[in-house]
């Protein structure tokens, strides 16, 4: 789950496009691009007390996705490594 920074909806990631990502607000299903550097995660995996599993299916959302969320500490499973890009990026 995430939000635009300075506010209080949640949103899910849907697709990327140049350098923004195009989200889905869950109260009303409203679409709407956003930069990455405006997207905060809304809760860090331990505060939501159970696992938390991320999939998409554009390997550049991906990419994206695995720069912003994981945070020290976190243990990720990357599932389809291909060339290992994401891992680096992950490492």
């Amino acid at each position: 789950l995430v939000c635009a920074k300075g506010e209080r909806e949640r949103s899910v990631v849907e697709a990327e496009s140049e350098d923004c990502f195009e989200i889905r607000r869950l109260s009303d299903s409203k679409m709407r691009y956003v930069k990455a550097s405006q997207l905060a995660l809304v809760q860090a995996n331990a505060d939501l007390g159970c696992n938390m599993g991320i999939i998409t299916a554009e390997t550049d959302v991906f990419r994206k996705m695995a720069r912003l969320l994981p945070e020290p500490g976190d243990a990720v499973m990357e599932v389809g490594s291909a060339t290992g890009a994401c891992t680096a990026i992950l490492a």
